[in-house]
């Protein structure tokens, strides 16, 4: 959804391009923020091994 914000990462504002993709932070020109949420939302992530991790569920954050 764009580029990724350095500062949520320790010490990333001092890091180089090439060290923010090996930490695998997005580089974009354009950004975008929206808001998600609601009783009918239910936001999972899929990590890097595949299994999935329910974030977001009936309005309530999961982690």
């Amino acid at each position: 959804m764009g580029a990724a914000y350095s500062e949520n990462i320790e010490n990333g504002e001092n890091l180089t391009d090439e060290e923010k993709q090996k930490e695998g932070m997005n580089d974009s020109l354009i950004h975008y923020d929206f808001m998600v949420g609601g009783k009918d939302v239910t936001v999972t992530g899929v990590k890097a091994d595949r299994t999935r991790v329910v974030l977001l569920a009936d309005g309530e954050w999961q982690i």
